[in-house]
């Protein structure tokens, strides 16, 4: 009688252990997920590519792909009519903006046209959603735009854009469109600046000669309207 109560504790005691271990299985820990922290005013807001992208990236929805050169160089090929390229930066502080600005450095050679967009979007917007806009409704964020409908090479050109006070953090998207045939755009660097370093940097950038763009566009701080959809037509606010 005494054995067979210890087989019976002894099963018990079994499939006791297998319960336990089978709900450990069943109910892992949860996963914590750290979210990406706006970049700020002790943080780097420059990048030259030499290393690395500085957390900038590619946009999965565009059709094509910025690639680094080993001199440090973002670069890409659009071959295709309508074909497009985004790159999309880190997540920055809203703070920024209150006496920021935008700068970056580009080379453009072309065959017959293109569009350089630069965006500045606020987080609660989604990227689907700014896209699926037309132009009008896109205008709200855009910082910069260049279109050109001739070919020419080596195009220098250096914008440098007041920040937009936004009510949310933000990322900055630079957005280049093929309008025609070929389009080998190159990015130097980009900054946010602050201040007296956006007076001189702007002081030094490159401005392009008007006929050479169907439409150019660069955001100011004491811009009261829209960018212009006009024709061969130049603004600075």
């Amino acid at each position: 009688m005494v054995v067979q109560c210890l087989v019976v504790l002894f099963v018990c005691a079994m499939f006791n252990a297998i319960d336990r271990t089978t709900s450990t299985t069943k109910n892992p820990p949860p996963t914590t997920v750290t979210a990406q922290q706006p970049l700020g005013l002790n943080d780097s807001l420059s990048c030259d590519f030499n290393n690395n992208f500085c957390g900038w990236k590619n946009d999965p929805q565009a059709t094509d792909e910025w690639h680094r050169d080993e001199s440090g160089v973002l670069y890409a090929y659009l071959v295709v009519e309508n074909t497009a390229l985004r790159l999309l930066s880190p997540i920055y502080d809203r703070i920024l903006a209150e006496t920021g600005c935008f700068s970056s450095s580009f080379i453009i050679q072309t065959g017959l046209g293109y569009t350089i967009r630069i965006y500045q979007k606020p987080v609660n917007v989604a990227l689907t959603e700014l896209l699926q806009n037309n132009n009008i409704g896109k205008k709200e964020y855009i910082l910069f735009e260049a279109k050109a409908t001739t070919g020419h090479y080596d195009a220098h050109i250096n914008p440098v854009t007041a920040l937009k006070k936004f009510d949310d953090d933000f990322q900055i998207i630079i957005e280049v469109t093929c309008n025609k045939f070929f389009v080998i755009p190159r990015i130097d660097k980009v900054a946010i600046l602050q201040g007296s370093n956006c007076t001189a940097v702007d002081m030094t950038a490159t401005t392009p000669s008007t006929d050479t763009f169907e439409a150019y566009y660069i955001h100011t701080v004491t811009t009261t309207t829209l960018p212009p959809t006009t024709t061969r037509r130049k603004k600075f606010y």
